[in-house]
């Protein structure tokens, strides 16, 4: 038990590094099949003891062994934040084909929300592979019974097809209209395609609460931000590094809603009710 425990936590990591490599090298075309990674402030090529999860970014004291730039926290703690879905995943539902399914899920918000936070923006290349992985999940799940998909619909009891098309049409309209009123200064489109995804996912009852949660999660992690950058202010804490290109501890005028539905999503294939919790 324990050493798979060990073993799935270890390949959480390597999944994590490996989800770095996409998000990075996404917004440049790069391939992130092939190809060596190299330091994104001097193009150094890395060796393969320059990328050991966690381990190579405590021994370079998070700096570039060869310009010394400081590296990303992005990389360390999307390999952590992978680590512990994994072990989660594992510890709930075991070795499955669910259990496979929805670490695969998480593994597709994960991505999505940490892209979202980078560049403000979801590659319509996720959100397509999120939609069609739904399709694929609903007819099988229709064909074979839901809970051996995917464990999460044994706790949401959606067994109809009709469901999900209400799910994926229904809840994301209201904010697709906020998008085309707006110009999307009041909402992303990109955020709306997600939600389409969900809803193919999870159905109408879990999709709406999975977007209601996000608004409240969104609340409470805002509001912490901003204490945080106040009391950084006050106390000279040095510049944050999760991102190159920005603090996103910042979000300024603009707030990446991607990531906050992310987090409502993997509670919820955890079987954690934000929403539930709150009101119920």
């Amino acid at each position: 038990m324990w050493l798979t425990f060990i073993i799935t936590g270890f390949l959480g990591l390597i999944i994590g590094s490996f989800i770095n490599v996409i998000i990075i090298r996404m917004r440049t075309g790069r391939s992130f099949i092939t190809g060596r990674s190299k330091c994104v402030t001097c193009n150094h090529t890395l060796a393969w003891h320059d990328l050991i999860p966690i381990l190579s970014f405590c021994i370079l004291k998070g700096h570039c062994k060869y310009c010394r730039a400081p590296l990303s926290f992005q990389y360390i703690i999307v390999e952590i934040i992978t680590c512990v879905w994994f072990l989660a995943v594992f510890y709930i539902y075991g070795i499955s084909i669910g259990g496979i399914i929805t670490a695969l899920v998480g593994i597709f918000a994960i991505i999505i929300a940490i892209y979202d936070l980078r560049h403000k923006i979801i590659p319509d290349t996720l959100s397509y592979i999120l939609i069609c992985l739904g399709i694929i999940l609903a007819v099988v799940g229709v064909s074979v019974g839901w809970n051996i998909i995917l464990p999460a619909y044994a706790f949401i009891g959606i067994h109809t097809i009709i469901d999900y098309l209400i799910a994926c049409i229904a809840i994301p309209l209201p904010f697709f209209l906020l998008w085309k009123v707006s110009g999307g200064r009041w909402f992303g489109l990109g955020d709306v395609k997600y939600m389409i995804g969900i809803g193919l996912i999870f159905g109408f009852l879990s999709t709406l609460e999975i977007v209601m949660s996000s608004f409240w999660i969104a609340l409470v992690i805002v509001i912490i931000l901003a204490l945080f950058e106040k009391v950084a202010k006050v106390f000279g804490f040095g510049r944050n590094r999760i991102s190159e290109e920005g603090n996103i501890l910042s979000f300024g005028r603009e707030i990446p809603f991607g990531p906050f539905l992310s987090i409502a999503l993997m509670l919820e294939l955890l079987d954690i009710h934000i929403f539930q919790l709150l009101f119920f």
